[in-house]
């Protein structure tokens, strides 16, 4: 112990080591005043006090991330993921939110619009009622016809990764599931090289791989990819399998793009972009994404979404002259995370954005679920980098007795003179927490703050105005252009096109040579 802090008595009372509540003077210091009637409030975040019947909102505007534990009907909603996109759009802050029951849009949407947001909405609950649509593989065709291949290598991996989570994490043999995204990889970025961008979304690439991933078929295909490229060889991998291995690996395929073939009406939302990504770094831009919350197969998309908009914006951060960070904060507000497929990565994430202008807030039912989904040591990193801590309530132990290690203890002399220490809050108190109508109580482990117990209003108790939502517009889904791949084959056997791949690995176009590949008849160019 170095003698400075014994002279100014950091660690020399016994008091210094017993936990207490923090005062409210305290958090009110180093917290930002959000007034709801002024239109100059900088710095949004999560709710900490509220007074002045919901009119004045301290909020922690810093960079901290933020993961809100709540059972179900525990009023995480209510109580905190509205108050919070409230006071973000009232800083003029971006947001990208995840919205499994449709009611964040439907409450939040209308005071954006009157802030001057502009709100886009991808419904994928109700098709033909989203009034925006987005296409996955639009970025990834950008970056590779711009001539960054590597870029567009790097984010095919990672959305296939995103898509086969799920499958990796309930298979107890992950070779074949590694294996079809190999394949899928070789497929997807043949799709990508060779079709115009109408075409390039992911119906047509379903339709093109399911009709043609056949072994006769994928050792065909390899003749007009370039020996030597990576896609050659992936092609050829899978190939090289007995017949029923190859048939598994395809099988495996198959099930990971199931929920992209589901639906036609699906296929045409994402099948174009209506908006631009890039919209986030230049104006006030408020995202929803709408996901049927009774089942879970769309729930990946919400992950593919989180995972290409966060590249992105790390590759603009990066583009920034002075320091890498985005020049408007960007937040991700993801209710029910604990229900989303596991983003790879994601302790990595939470931890970089940070330092980029990117921000987190995380509504979970328990603990469990998120150690379900990435595992406990993931799921400790994850929680280590969200440095603001929420408990609203809850009936499991680990995640109780968790809270009850954070608060710590607090010490006193017992009545032999001896010190003796108890918890400052115990799980049986954490489980009676209060919850009212108008107000319920919030355990809450602010920054490097001592604990403190909140009371938060009803969402309906901020005076905010009331506006109606933002209604969608009537418009007819994009429809889709047809990729033809029987054109594409015959162009480059006829010496229209050059071979695909030719000119990243020779430095050159080449062109097809008919000698040097037997057995390829005209009948067996396949036709959709």
């Amino acid at each position: 112990m170095k003698i400075e802090n014994l002279k100014f008595g950091k660690y020399s009372t016994s008091n210094s080591r017993s936990a207490r509540w923090a005062e409210v003077g305290e958090i009110k210091q180093t917290a930002t005043l959000i007034d709801v009637e002024k239109e100059d409030n900088v710095g949004g975040g999560i709710p900490l006090i509220v007074e002045n019947d919901g009119k004045q909102i301290y909020v922690d505007s810093s960079d901290t991330n933020t993961m809100v534990f709540g059972a179900s009907g525990s009023k995480k909603t209510r109580m905190l993921c509205v108050p919070l996109i409230y006071n973000l759009i009232l800083s003029s802050e971006n947001m990208i939110i995840s919205d499994p029951k449709g009611e964040l849009h439907q409450k939040t949407s209308g005071l954006a619009a009157a802030k001057g947001y502009t709100t886009i909405l991808l419904d994928f609950r109700n098709l033909e009622r989203s009034s925006d649509s987005w296409n996955p593989l639009e970025m990834i065709y950008d970056l590779y016809h711009d001539g960054k291949g590597h870029e567009a290598n790097t984010l095919i991996k990672k959305m296939l990764n995103t898509i086969s989570e799920g499958q990796r994490r309930s298979s107890k043999e992950p070779y074949w599931t590694n294996m079809a995204c190999l394949q899928l990889y070789a497929y997807l970025k043949f799709f990508i090289a060779t079709s115009t961008k109408k075409e390039a979304n992911f119906y047509n690439f379903c339709k093109f791989f399911i009709s043609n991933n056949s072994k006769e078929r994928a050792e065909e295909l390899s003749n007009f990819v370039a020996k030597g490229s990576d896609e050659h060889e992936a092609f050829l991998a899978s190939t090289k399998n007995a017949d029923n291995t190859y048939n598994c690996i395809c099988s495996s395929a198959v099930e990971i793009l199931q929920m992209f073939i589901q639906n036609y009406k699906l296929g045409q939302v994402l099948s174009k972009s209506s908006f631009d990504l890039r919209q986030l770094l230049k104006s006030k831009t408020a995202i929803y994404i709408v996901i049927p919350d009774e089942e879970t197969t769309l729930y990946p998309l919400i992950s593919i979404f989180v995972k290409a908009t966060y590249e992105l914006l790390i590759q603009e951060a990066q583009q920034q002259k002075d320091r890498p960070e985005l020049p408007t904060r960007v937040n991700y507000v993801l209710d029910e995370f604990g229900n989303l497929p596991p983003l790879p990565d994601f302790s990595a994430q939470i931890s970089a954005g940070r330092s980029r202008n990117i921000r987190f807030f995380l509504f979970v039912q328990s603990l469990s679920q998120i150690e379900e989904k990435y595992g406990p040591c993931t799921t400790k990193t994850i929680i280590g980098n969200t440095e603001n801590l929420i408990f609203l309530s809850s009936r499991e132990e680990s995640l109780l007795k968790y809270f009850e290690f954070l608060c710590g203890k607090r010490y006193f002399k017992d009545l032999k003179g001896g010190l003796a220490g108890e918890s400052l809050i115990s799980t049986s108190e954490l489980q009676r927490l209060k919850k009212q109508r108008c107000y319920s109580q919030a355990l809450i482990l602010y920054s490097r703050h001592y604990p403190f117990i909140a009371e938060l209003p009803d969402e309906e108790l901020y005076q905010v105005g009331n506006y109606s939502p933002v209604k969608s517009k009537e418009k007819q889904l994009p429809k889709i252009t047809p990729y033809d791949v029987h054109k594409i084959t015959n162009e480059i056997k006829d010496g229209k096109r050059s071979i695909v791949f030719s000119e990243e690995v020779h430095g050159e176009q080449r062109f097809f040579d008919k000698k040097e590949i037997k057995d390829i008849k005209d009948s067996d160019i396949w036709d959709w």
